[in-house]
């Protein structure tokens, strides 16, 4: 009985290996994108707080947490697209737009966030939008890279496969002329 379920565990580590081995590089690109985007936005973000006012410390927290929360969002989206896609052009391009739609709404948050915060503090977060635009186009070029190559690579493989003929004739045999019964 034992033997039977590591039979099975290993088929299907197998078979989720060969599943996604085109899709591996820019799937797990995407991930560490979003969370080093993530991660950095909420740096800067904890940096800033320290130096706001009393008054729009509240606020940033807000954004803060929510900015955490989106970022976790993101990444669940993207694990189960992993199971749920099994063509691979609209699998990268759903990972793509995932990651897309995540950096502009990062992005969007902070203007929002410029507009609320007093003069004193407009510099930083002017720099930090100018940080997160320019890591955020790095990134989506550096995705979009990796999936033409990943295409490129797939269309290598599709080329090299022989099709399989309708009819199972022997290589040795002519085939029949005559299609009768006989």
């Amino acid at each position: 009985m034992n033997y039977c379920s590591i039979i099975i565990i290993l088929a299907s580590v197998f078979l989720y290996s060969t599943f996604g081995h085109a899709q591996k590089d820019s799937f797990f690109l995407a991930v560490s994108i979003i969370e080093d985007f993530g991660a950095e936005e909420d740096d800067l973000l904890t940096n800033l707080e320290q130096n706001v006012k009393d008054t729009d410390k509240d606020y940033l927290r807000g954004v803060l947490s929510s900015s955490k929360k989106e970022k976790v969002d993101a990444v669940a989206r993207l694990k189960n697209i992993r199971w749920l896609e099994s063509e691979p052009n609209r699998f990268s391009k759903r990972v793509f737009n995932i990651v897309n739609t995540y950096t502009i709404k990062q992005i969007e948050t902070l203007k929002e966030l410029s507009g609320r915060l007093k003069a004193e503090n407009k510099k930083e977060i002017t720099m930090i939008i100018e940080r997160a635009v320019i890591t955020r186009d790095r990134s989506l070029k550096k995705l979009a890279d990796a999936q033409k190559e990943e295409k490129v690579l797939r269309d290598r493989i599709r080329m090299r496969e022989k099709p399989v003929p309708g009819v199972d004739v022997p290589q040795i045999e002519e085939p029949v002329k005559d299609r009768g019964i006989w």
